[in-house]
């Protein structure tokens, strides 16, 4: 078990796992099980997550720019985890849960996905509402954007918000995506943003 520290992102490596991945994306390195920054600890959910989860993701202001609205039950944010789950070991990337470094409270998720059409690759973020505005999505953001540029074979990353959630877009622009164009994303019309790895040097705002 060590750290080690690539691109400006600490990283945490233990005992991988083998995980099945599309050719297109397979993993340069194998990905660490964790991704640790200044103020968090990010890894994959657990089923032992969903009690407080639920909190955020049953928040209908957390919630209110997402396409599929807040969870009604917990079986809605079992399903959701579980999700997020299969996605990580298919893929070996997907949602993972933000944890507080020091007392490891849950604060919110953040992680690659696929977007719908199956080829592209896009970063995300959502923070429990105490959580907002003390700069967490940028750090974590940052952490993902380090981790794929090491560990997933893309070259470019996506990332889009409801055009009325201005903080969410703040944060794509601050983490050097650029617009690319509108696209209908779950049926709403988004503005689609782009980042291409290779050129941003991602490891200078951390």
């Amino acid at each position: 078990m060590f750290y080690f520290r690539a691109h400006g992102c600490w990283m945490y490596k233990n005992d991988l796992r083998r995980t099945i991945l599309k050719p297109s994306v397979m993993m340069n390195q194998a990905a660490p099980l964790e991704l640790e920054t200044q103020r968090t600890v990010i890894r994959p959910f657990d089923l032992a997550d969903v009690s407080l989860a639920y909190g955020w993701f049953s928040d209908p202001d957390v919630m209110r720019y997402i396409p599929s609205g807040p969870d009604s039950t917990v079986q809605d944010c079992i399903q959701r985890i579980e999700r997020y789950r299969l996605h990580h070991q298919q893929h070996g990337f997907g949602k993972w849960v933000i944890t507080h470094r020091e007392n490891g409270e849950l604060l919110g998720d953040c992680g690659l996905t696929y977007l719908p059409d199956g080829r592209r690759i896009e970063l995300g973020y959502r923070l429990a509402r105490k959580y907002w505005g003390q700069g967490l999505a940028f750090e974590v953001g940052k952490a993902w954007l380090c981790s794929a540029q090491k560990f997933v074979n893309a070259s470019t990353l996506y990332a889009y918000a409801h055009p009325d959630h201005a903080a969410s877009l703040h944060v794509m622009k601050k983490l050097g995506f650029s617009y690319l164009r509108q696209e209908i994303v779950y049926d709403w019309e988004v503005p689609m943003h782009h980042i291409h790895l290779a050129d941003s040097d991602i490891s200078q705002a951390l």
